[in-house]
């Protein structure tokens, strides 16, 4: 819940989109770290 924080407190409608596309690219750009590591174990 700590996450959704930062949208929970955004102030108007575009901060809260803004909020919500960073946690979007950061939870991707982890799931693509993720992906590349275990690949790389795997390989």
């Amino acid at each position: 819940m700590g996450v959704l924080l930062p949208v929970a407190l955004a102030r108007s409608v575009r901060d809260r989109a803004y909020a919500v596309l960073a946690l979007l690219v950061g939870a991707g750009a982890a799931g693509g770290a993720m992906v590349l590591v275990s690949a790389a174990f795997l390989a």
